[in-house]
């Protein structure tokens, strides 16, 4: 795991300073090396390739990148794991090809070297590359299926290209603007979360999951191209080979497993007693006796989970340690959380606390469980979905008038400050995105067009390429699935794997999460949407194939999931905080922001008013916070 940059443009006299500038804003994420290098692109035009290294495979200087393929002249700077790289290399040299190195950066080289881009059909892992091709004379940008890595990108107006792992990266280098993107500050207060391939500043897109793009030497871009979908089945599949399925499965959450613990350094695993955690340290702990696992506890019982990760351990026998945090210790590293945020987000704040922790445990490689919920079905929204659609069907065919005129009776009644969902819902219907998207909607449209005036995007707030492909890629599908495909998409692509990235590599800490592995994805994507959901029991294929387990004492129990008391430190602890936050005019209006509908909502909550919820207003002070820190504006 890495940090990567680099840029492509005319001959430029600072070209060297640009590059260590690059280098050094990535350095957190990579303290065990670094690399630059310089290539001639042709006609006047170099390329420069930055890398920041994390060593966890082949430590010694043959691992060092960014790297050259002495064969073809080709140069890669990479970050991530290719998990299969071993059977790729086994393969490769049976035909023929030598290596240098135990790294899987160099299998990848020779698998262009013999693939060219068919090598993404073949790659199952977690990563974001640069690839110099020196044959075509062509940069080849490309990330992982499910977007685990980030990767921005921008070309400018002078045709210069630039890419970086963060943005902040490209901003301190002086290679992208600090300006706001109003469409990226439009999905973030619709959903908490900058809503990709637009990112929170103007002219930088982010490359999406499943994605590459050609940059020529001139710095003509081509694409972005998509080169995996999960491959969803549609209405009518058959669902009557489940225990067959099922088996298939277990065989390739333990051949994911067991490639996921290859490394050069101790890969230990989170552990927070919840199905998703323990299903994934069952199939770990068949192939790493004494297994190191960490869970992060709180001194407060009411927030942890201490007692359902001890049983796990020990029915497992894992070699379990407990990290207790206090209100203090999550008050205190809350300073540092909102400095390492790259783009505004209302969720990150966990993340850096656990990683920070375990870091210092002295942990360099964790296993983790996300995933497991988009995967299987976890969420309330695989449920509420589905049965949304089946009120809409009849409320379709009432007047338009008078579903208004019912929904503005019930806001009256409920006298909220926001709009409701229900009542949104009452209003407009809509179809499977339109409800799911209301389900993870932070601001509702009429609030987003009162605090930002210059918002975009339509009621989605998502930018329409986004829409498009959400709208197409979920017709035809049975309601869990399309679902699913949101879950992948949004939220977990748009927030959760963002946040992870960037919140855990603040600590030089590499978070590897087997279940968004491309073969379980492929695997559990193309079963029926009948089969992922069960009365009674949660995700009941991934509890079938952990084979018994997962106890009923922790699949039975009420999700709980890692919070903090934000209601409560927002009107008490946190509350000087967010007062200058809230109340900061000049940072609000520098946005395009009205302040003075920012500082209603900010006394709306304090006065407990209904439908202002912490997640709202702490949005709006994580937005203020990053704005100030980078020191962007409209």
């Amino acid at each position: 795991m890495c940090g990567i940059a680099g840029f492509l443009g005319r001959t430029r006299a600072d070209e060297g300073d640009v590059a260590r500038a690059l280098a050094r804003s990535l350095a957190h994420r990579g303290p065990d090396g670094e690399g630059i290098e310089s290539l001639d692109a042709g006609e006047g035009r170099r390329l420069a390739l930055v890398h920041r290294r994390l060593s966890i495979l082949d430590l010694s200087e043959r691992g060092r990148q960014p790297m050259r393929d002495p064969g073809t002249g080709d140069w890669i700077a990479f970050n991530g794991e290719i998990y299969n790289f071993k059977a790729l290399k086994s393969r490769l040299s049976a035909e023929g090809e030598a290596f240098h190195s135990d790294s899987d950066t160099e299998v990848l080289l020779r698998l262009f070297a013999r693939k060219g881009l068919g090598m993404l059909d073949e790659a199952c892992g977690m990563f974001a590359f640069a690839l110099w091709d020196a044959s075509e004379k062509a940069l080849i940008l490309a990330v992982d299926p499910l977007g685990i890595k980030p990767l921005y990108w921008r070309r400018a107006p002078d045709g210069t290209f630039s890419f970086a792992s963060e943005i902040r990266a490209l901003l301190d280098a002086g290679l992208a603007e600090r300006k706001a993107d109003p469409q990226g500050l439009t999905g973030y207060l619709g959903y908490g979360a900058v809503q990709g391939p637009v990112t929170s500043i103007a002219g930088v897109n982010s490359l999406q999951a499943g994605c590459f793009l050609r940059v020529a030497a001139d710095g003509t871009v081509e694409g972005p191209k998509r080169y995996w979908r999960p491959p969803f089945a549609h209405e009518g599949a058959d669902a009557s080979v489940r225990a067959e399925a099922v088996e298939r499965l277990r065989g390739v959450l333990d051949e994911v497993a067991r490639e996921h613990l290859v490394s050069d350094v101790p890969v230990s695993i989170f552990l927070s007693g919840g199905v998703d955690s323990t299903a994934l340290a069952s199939f770990a702990a068949r192939h790493a006796k004494g297994l190191k696992s960490f869970s992060v506890v709180f001194a407060e019982a009411e927030w942890s989970e201490a007692e359902h990760s001890r049983e796990v351990a020990g029915r497992l026998g894992l070699d379990h340690e407990e990290l207790t945090l206090t209100a203090d210790d999550l008050l205190g590293r809350l300073p540092r959380a909102l400095d390492a945020m790259d783009q505004p987000t209302l969720d990150g704040t966990n993340v850096f606390v656990i990683s920070e922790a375990v870091r210092a445990a002295g942990v360099k490689v964790a296993l983790s469980g996300q995933g497991g919920d988009e995967v299987f079905g976890g969420y309330s929204t695989f449920r509420l979905v589905p049965r949304a659609l089946r009120w809409a069907r009849p409320l379709s065919f009432a007047p338009a008038a008078g579903r208004r005129a019912a929904a503005t009776a019930l806001a009256a009644v409920r006298g909220r400050e926001i709009p409701g969902k229900i009542e949104q819902f009452l209003r407009d219907g809509g179809d499977a995105l339109s409800i799911y998207l209301l389900m993870r909607q932070v601001f509702a449209p009429e609030t987003r067009a009162r605090l930002f005036p210059g918002a975009s995007g339509g009621r989605s707030a998502l930018p329409q390429s986004l829409e498009r492909e959400l709208v197409a890629g979920s017709a035809g599908l049975d309601p869990i699935d399309a679902v699913a495909l949101f879950e992948l998409r949004s939220y977990m692509g748009q927030m959760l794997l963002r946040d992870g990235d960037v919140m855990s590599m603040a600590h030089g800490l590499e978070v590897r999460v087997p279940f968004l592995d491309r073969r379980v994805v492929d695997l559990v994507s193309a079963l029926p949407g009948s089969m992922k959901l069960e009365a009674g029991r949660p995700k009941p294929l991934l509890l079938d194939a952990a084979a018994g387990a997962v106890p009923r004492s922790v699949w039975a129990r009420p999700k709980q999931g890692f919070t903090f008391p934000w209601e409560e430190w927002l009107r008490g602890r946190l509350k000087p905080l967010g007062d200058e936050a809230m109340n900061d005019a000049a940072t609000w209006g520098s946005l395009g922001f009205e302040p003075r509908e920012v500082k209603r909502l900010w006394d709306g909550f304090q006065e407990r008013r209904p439908g202002l919820s912490w997640s709202r207003v702490w949005a709006l002070i994580a937005l203020r916070e990053w704005a100030v820190r980078h020191k962007v504006t409209l």
